[in-house]
């Protein structure tokens, strides 16, 4: 995996960033929201300030050609990147939740456990964990 990818000669850290899977390089691809370049390739995403989103067209494309594409993301403040798969942050706590997306069973990101709608979170972490599994937590 490439651990930086910069679009231009000294790129600053971005404020604001979209998250989403990407499946071909099985890591998080990272956007700037400004200008929807891509800032990244990371393992681990710590995210503040957060909004779930999930594009209608594109999850109706997804049931119809049965065929993935990005339409479902993470916006936040970026707090941490984490190009190591065997590092992690925070510690596991208590607060933080599994959240859950997949265009065939729900129409939008939902708690793991409840499957309650999720709109917004103070914080979320994407990682990818030890087995290789790519999760969302929230808090």
């Amino acid at each position: 995996m490439r651990n930086y990818i910069p679009w231009e000669n000294g790129a600053e850290w971005p404020d604001r960033v979209k998250v989403y899977r990407n499946l071909t390089l099985d890591s998080w691809s990272i956007c700037n929201m400004r200008d929807g370049k891509l800032y990244c390739h990371a393992n681990s995403v710590n995210l503040g300030e957060c909004k779930f989103r999930v594009q209608p067209a594109g999850r109706a494309r997804v049931l119809k050609e049965k065929q993935k594409n990005v339409h479902a993301y993470v916006v936040g403040e970026l707090f941490d990147l984490n190009f190591d798969p065997s590092a992690y942050f925070p510690p596991y706590c208590d607060d933080f939740k599994q959240a859950f997306y997949n265009p065939y069973k729900v129409a939008t990101f939902v708690d793991y456990r409840t499957r309650k709608p999720l709109y917004e979170a103070k914080q979320i972490i994407c990682k990818r964990t030890e087995d290789g599994s790519m999760n969302i937590y929230y808090a």
